[in-house]
């Protein structure tokens, strides 16, 4: 039996008109995708999450004994309770308030530092300096770091990627369902993995090129699953190490592949006080509803009703239809008895008080946060509070601290929040009267060193020292000048007696 021919094809040919196929039919879907977004709408400092939006979890109401469960073992079950945490966050304003809390409460104020300051000269390590400053503003630190933290509350493991071209800083959040953490490199920096098996082809452009070109070699290498070796380690080809612009942050600060939600803890008593408010809410209605009965006469003897059952509904309707929302109307031949709810709807409303006193003692900040009741314990609150967060401090100068490595410099943020953060501006300014730093009285007022040093040459250009002229005062001043421009006016010689040998005359 003769064997089949094989038929020569043109390669290229067949290739053209197979990138041509898939070309025009992602164009296709791209027009049939509803939340398809262009790749080049809007790109802010913190790149919105089209392509990786997180799953909306309103449609899902998650009940207690489902919670408690999840959090017998959070690293498990960390998926479960990140679509919970989402879930509070469409319908818990408690829990608003503490992720805008806790996200807002730190100032972000930091200094640099120049490493071998001592063996380079003043030009190099000044140009190190301004160099340095000029890479984190253009970050906006003040601005961007306060989300990127708020997200990591949120989901309890996050996983961005800083692009930085043609000048633009902007950092884009990874879909965390199909990356998972990989290593802690050289700078301390915690990389990740991504399955590119997972990344939907028709949201591609949102990604980082990086990303695109290796999802795109394991599309053309036919979606081997064969394996690989990527330091050391055996790997599907489908998973991938991203550079070191991609960094990973996770809220307990624990080596593992996936973390659960910061406030996770606190979610069972979080569902329980949604629950009791909707309970009160309803309970509250149910107890103000009045009744009015119609008592339908009846016979005394049979017991039987005097008027044919028609005319009877017809009555009833007619009151249903007149009477407000609140009032409903009674009709039947029996006697009523009325029973007061004053103490049911007391015990409702003593439920919900004690469920969120329970919240606001098991999230750890104090009741005095949102409800100042003392101006001390305020004070002691806010700082017990910040503390939680700064070891997360330590995901952020790691990663500014590799984007000016180049320049030997580090970057050190303070330890001070929005409510000290004046107690600490005022203290450094006594210190800087005593030879104490200069750039911690200067970023202590809020604003960044790149502003500082730029305002600073700015202001000498301009000439302010001679504009702005400070008004001096008699304490200020000595000698002639205190006699001659300011001060008291000079006595006239009619006036040089003494006025204590002019007073004793009098006595």
């Amino acid at each position: 039996m003769a064997r089949p021919r094989k038929v020569k094809t043109n390669t290229n040919n067949t290739n053209n008109i197979n990138n041509l196929n898939q070309n025009q039919q992602h164009e296709e879907n791209q027009l049939n995708d509803k939340f398809y977004i262009p790749r080049n709408y809007a790109r802010s400092n913190i790149q919105p999450l089209w392509a990786t939006k997180p799953m909306n979890s309103t449609s899902k109401k998650y009940t207690s004994e489902q919670i408690n469960k999840m959090l017998l073992n959070p690293y498990i079950s960390y998926k479960e309770l990140q679509n919970v945490s989402n879930y509070l966050l469409y319908n818990s304003p408690m829990y608003n308030n503490f992720l805008d809390y806790s996200s807002n409460l730190l100032t972000w104020d930091y200094v640099i530092n120049c490493e071998d300051v001592d063996s380079i000269n003043k030009t190099t390590a000044k140009n190190r300096y301004y160099e340095s400053s000029k890479t984190i503003y253009k970050i906006n630190v003040k601005t961007v770091f306060p989300t990127l933290l708020k997200r990591v509350l949120i989901n309890g493991e996050c996983y961005f990627y800083h692009s930085d071209s043609g000048g633009n800083s902007i950092i884009i959040e990874i879909d965390s369902a199909i990356c998972q953490l990989a290593q802690i490199d050289e700078n301390n920096i915690w990389r990740y993995y991504i399955n590119v098996s997972l990344i939907n082809s028709l949201k591609l452009c949102e990604y980082p090129k990086e990303i695109q070109d290796y999802y795109q070699d394991w599309i053309d290498g036919g979606k081997k699953k064969d394996r690989k070796i990527v330091d050391g380690i055996e790997m599907p080809k489908y998973i991938y190490l991203v550079s070191n612009k991609g960094f990973a942050m996770f809220s307990h600060i624990k080596k593992t592949q996936h973390d659960y939600p910061y406030f996770a803890s606190l979610f069972e008593d979080l569902n329980n006080l949604e629950s009791d408010k909707d309970y009160m809410s309803e309970y509250i209605k149910e107890s103000n509803t009045k009744l009015i009965h119609m008592k339908v006469p009846t016979d005394k003897d049979s017991g039987l009703p005097l008027m044919p059952k028609e005319i009877i509904e017809t009555y009833h309707s007619s009151a249903k239809e007149h009477l407000p929302s609140n009032v409903a109307p009674l009709t039947n031949p029996f006697e009523v008895e009325g029973i007061a709810l004053d103490s049911s709807q007391k015990t409702a409303i003593n439920l919900v008080e004690h469920s969120t006193k329970v919240v606001s003692q098991d999230s750890g900040i104090s009741d005095s946060i949102f409800n100042a009741s003392s101006t001390l314990g305020l004070k002691y609150s806010t700082l017990a509070d910040a503390s939680k967060l700064y070891p997360i401090l330590y995901y952020f100068e790691n990663f500014l601290n590799l984007q000016i490595k180049t320049y030997k410099c580090k970057v050190k943020f303070l330890k001070i929040n929005q409510f000290n953060q004046l107690e600490w501006h005022e203290r450094y300014y006594s210190d800087l009267l005593a030879g104490g730093s200069r750039s911690l009285f200067a970023v202590t007022s809020g604003v960044e060193l790149y502003d500082i040093i730029n305002l600073a040459k700015t202001e000498e250009v301009l000439g302010f020292d001679d504009l702005l002229k400070p008004k001096v005062n008699a304490s200020q001043v000595s000698g002639s000048e205190l006699t001659s421009k300011n001060g008291r006016p000079e006595k006239d010689e009619d006036d040089a007696s003494d006025s204590t040998n002019t007073e004793k005359e009098y006595r």
